[in-house]
């Protein structure tokens, strides 16, 4: 999952297109803590809920020359079958 902010916290990119120019902290409340972070022109790595209850692993970081931040999440389910399955981390 990519999430694109502006400095308002408006959603500018999201794979659901009904997002786009919404406060994230509208549209995707258990972000809004990453999103805060995102506004305020600070990285780094954190965890947040989707609204159906799946836990997300998010790194973000601002992008000052385009005046955004984004942010890459993945369903923490999913990394870490994909880390069991691949022996990282001592898992395997």
């Amino acid at each position: 999952m990519v999430i694109v902010l502006d400095g308002s916290g408006r959603v500018i990119y999201n794979a659901d297109r009904s997002f786009k120019l919404k406060s994230v902290a509208i549209v995707m409340p258990g972000f809004e803590s990453i999103g805060n972070a995102m506004t305020a022109n600070q990285s780094g790595m954190d965890q947040f809920e989707s609204p159906s209850g799946s836990s997300y692993l998010a790194a973000y970081a601002p992008l000052p020359a385009l005046n955004v931040a984004v942010a890459v999440a993945r369903n923490r389910s999913e990394l870490i079958s994909s880390a069991h399955q691949w022996g990282i981390a001592g898992l395997g």
